[in-house]
């Protein structure tokens, strides 16, 4: 996620995305140092709340990120591109198998 980033406005909707580009570059950097204190390569952003844009896509790859993930569902495919990646939602709820059988790719 990010450092001072990841919090929703009064309508609950990502403060990234009423941010400068500066900004929010500025955040990702700042995170990402402050990762990399634990882990030299920290290379994968996990987008705030879901919350994206161009101004947020364009930031990431300007503060070193090589991919970062979004909340919409669904599965990544060769070609996608590395910075709005999708994701498999797997619940608490869900079996051991019921996740093999997501993470397989399995039907």
């Amino acid at each position: 996620h990010t450092h001072f980033l990841h919090r929703v406005d009064a309508a609950r909707h990502p403060i990234l995305l009423s941010r400068s580009y500066h900004i929010i570059e500025f955040d990702f950097a700042h995170s990402r140092r402050a990762l990399s204190q634990f882990n030299p390569h920290v290379n994968y952003l996990s987008y705030p709340f879901g919350g994206y844009n161009e101004k947020a896509i364009e930031a990431a790859q300007d503060a070193g990120f090589h991919m970062a993930v979004t909340t919409v569902k669904g599965k990544v495919k060769p070609g996608d591109n590395p910075f709005l990646l999708k994701r498999l939602y797997i619940l608490r709820t869900d079996s051991l198998e019921e996740m093999a059988r997501l993470v397989g790719n399995q039907p």
